[in-house]
């Protein structure tokens, strides 16, 4: 079918070219959706930090979890094993 050196050749180059694309597309797309996800995450967790305190109160933790409509566990490994569930009445992980 493509009997000459030309056409063999520029065959070769557009389908490494197309391949080359496809894989800086790709990671671009991966760089470009990624990155916000992460920084938008971190963000959602700074503002979770600050709301409920450090370290967390039972009053603040209920506050948060009622106006958000969420559900939260926090436990805390420190001297006093704090442990907080907005489910309460649930067993515990085993």
């Amino acid at each position: 079918m493509y009997k000459s050196l030309f056409s063999r050749l520029s065959l070769g180059f557009f389908v490494t070219l197309l391949l080359m694309f496809l894989i800086i597309a790709g990671t671009l797309s991966v760089l470009v959706v990624e990155e916000p996800k992460h920084q938008f995450s971190e963000r959602i967790f700074r503002h979770l930090v600050s709301e409920i305190g450090t370290p967390p109160t039972p009053e603040k933790l209920e506050a948060f979890s009622h106006n958000l409509q969420v559900s939260l566990t926090v436990t805390a490994t420190n001297p006093n094993n704090f442990r907080w569930d907005s489910r309460q009445g649930l067993p515990e992980p085993a």
